[in-house]
């Protein structure tokens, strides 16, 4: 019975914690409705893209009455200009516009990108919260960028080359539950970026938690990955 007890205390721990991050993000969002950015612009102006084959970001990434729609196709990223963080709280609401059930995106957090990007290029050395259908909330480490968490959801594979076919070095973890609601309902997601550890919550539910995460000041972006997916509501809030 004492192992048992003993067993539970780190969930209890960790459910305590995320509690109280959540508690945090809603005071946030309640008395400090001036968040560090938030996504609420009418053009594209504001933010640096890169997508395969040189297409214009306008072709894949668009804004319409506050909503970020983005095509999947070519692979990339957008990320707002001039903003790196490290420590910082994410709220989004997701959305899966089609019955595609290959969609595939992500957050790239504390992603640090330069000219000499690693192959494959639209794959920049980030962490990434995962938010591939079916799998909102796995976490990675990509190109050197490192995280741990439990044996039973950690892996890791590293770099290969075969042909022309490039597999980046990653961590994986992966999240603990399905918490994604279904057909083309909105999900709100809250990333905690906090030194070295990360939680995250989906719909209200902790899905997902590392330690040992790359922690150094990077930029944030959205991912185009094979499919359509919309986002709204971003806020990113950094304590003052």
């Amino acid at each position: 019975m004492k192992k048992t007890l003993l067993s539970l205390i780190p969930a209890f721990t960790l459910v305590l914690t995320l509690g109280l991050f959540t508690h945090t993000v809603s005071a946030q969002e309640r008395q400090a409705p001036k968040a560090v950015w938030t996504l609420d612009g009418k053009t594209l102006n504001d933010f640096e893209c890169f997508l395969d084959g040189g297409v214009k970001k306008e072709d894949v990434f668009k804004l319409e009455d506050g909503i970020l729609k983005v095509g999947g196709t070519p692979f990339g990223w957008l990320a707002p200009k001039d903003l790196k963080l490290r420590n910082f709280v994410l709220t989004a609401e997701i959305c899966y516009p089609t019955d595609d059930p290959n969609v595939n995106s992500g957050f790239f957090l504390r992603m640090t990108d330069g000219e000499d990007r690693p192959t494959p290029a639209f794959l920049p050395p980030c962490i990434e919260c995962q938010l591939q259908t079916q799998n909102m909330g796995h976490l990675f480490g990509f190109h050197g960028h490192t995280l741990i968490g439990a044996a039973e959801r950690y892996d890791y594979r590293p770099r290969s080359v075969d042909g022309e076919k490039v597999r980046a070095e990653l961590h994986r973890v992966k999240n603990v539950k399905n918490a994604q609601k279904p057909g083309k309902e909105w999900n709100k997601m809250v990333i905690i970026c906090h030194e070295d550890s990360i939680f995250v919550l989906l719909n209200g539910q902790p899905v997902n938690w590392v330690c040992n995460a790359s922690n150094i000041e990077g930029k944030f972006a959205f991912q185009s990955e094979g499919g359509e997916i919309w986002f709204r509501n971003v806020k990113i809030f950094t304590k003052k």
